[in-house]
């Protein structure tokens, strides 16, 4: 394996460990709702978390991955907004 293997390899690890850091959050945090209102309402607390959860999926397409690991200046990337930039701005996952 070279370099740029190892690099895509724990970059593709580390966004995974986040997902489900988020995904096991989302859990919670919908677990500590539930508990925390009544029973009639439980059903409005899971829309309100898979709602949540769907707005923060859409954000990270919109703008986060781009940000992630788009090109730009080594810290922040500055192209691939939406994914709408080809393989050239995310050759580095293909």
């Amino acid at each position: 394996m070279n370099e740029a293997q190892v690099s895509l390899a724990l970059d593709s690890l580390w966004v995974m460990l986040g997902a489900i850091l988020v995904i096991g959050m989302q859990v919670g945090f919908a677990l500590l709702e539930a508990g925390s209102t009544r029973m009639k309402n439980a059903g409005h607390v899971a829309g309100k978390q898979i709602l949540s959860f769907a707005i923060a999926s859409l954000a990270f397409w919109a703008a986060g991955f781009a940000i992630t690991f788009g090109k730009g200046n080594g810290f922040i990337g500055t192209e691939g907004w939406f994914l709408k930039e080809g393989k050239e701005t995310f050759s580095s996952l293909s």
